[in-house]
This record gives C-alpha cells, structure tokens and sequence, in this order.
C-alpha cells in the first residue's frame, strides 16, 4: 500500500504477468533475479 505521506525516490512497475499468491519474499526474490534490483526500502515496485 503506498501511503502519500511515504518518501519514496523510484518507483517500478512489472511488464509480465505475476502470480500475487506468492510471499512477500516470493515476489522481492523476482525483482532480485529478473530486474536486478536488491531489496531497496525507499523505492516501491
């Protein structure tokens, strides 16, 4: 959920279809692997 109080610097969006049944740490492992982005606490994806 963004909150618009949050700071955040960038923000990404998915181009492929994702399974939201997956974990949190489901979905932080496909940014890792397949944008190449770490785990970053101020951006949102």
């Amino acid at each position: 959920m963004m909150r618009p109080d949050a700071k955040v610097e960038k923000a990404y969006l998915y181009p492929k279809p994702v399974d939201f049944r997956k974990s949190i740490d489901g979905l932080a492992a496909l940014v890792e692997l397949d944008i190449k982005l770490q785990n970053i606490a101020r951006h949102h994806w």
